[in-house]
């Protein structure tokens, strides 16, 4: 579901998602930077409640990073779920499509002369690989999970 994005200072918002009523992923990018920043709706507005930045990675055909967030109200002393936001810039124009290691296909979206990749799901993406037009696959990476709260 799209929503109005909830805004940043200091980045360009490539995508906002809204996962619940009440929270939301925001993609983002800056300089030589990429991002996801988590939001809460607290009665009409979003409240930022964690970001994750990434290097831009030159010189890499696909870049992957994830973060990682808690599901629901955050609660000190519970058994908390998460949700995870794999995400990261296509720097190679044949990759046509992303599947994670599981197959699981990703959604692509574009800012300007970039394109990104982004999977959401409870469990961290460990692995993506890029395919051409054909259904050949000609890269994979693996990423790096950082812990929201």
């Amino acid at each position: 579901m799209k929503i109005t994005p909830p805004v940043l200072d200091d980045g360009t918002t490539i995508i906002t998602e809204q996962w619940t009523e009440t929270q939301a992923f925001l993609l983002f990018e800056r300089e030589d930077a990429y991002g996801v920043a988590h939001f809460t709706k607290e009665e009409k507005t979003w409240r930022e409640t964690g970001r994750s930045s990434f290097g831009g990675g030159k010189g890499k055909e696909l870049v992957f990073g994830a973060s990682k967030v808690v599901k629901g109200e955050y609660e000190p002393f519970g058994d908390p779920s998460y949700l995870t936001v794999s995400a990261g810039p296509i720097n190679n124009g044949d990759i046509m499509e992303v599947r994670t290691g599981e197959g699981k296909e990703a959604a692509i979206v574009s800012s300007g002369e970039t394109r990104y990749w982004y999977v959401i799901g409870e469990e961290p993406v460990q692995q993506v690989n890029g395919y051409d037009k054909e259904g050949e696959r000609l890269t994979t990476t693996v990423g790096y999970v950082a812990e929201g709260f």
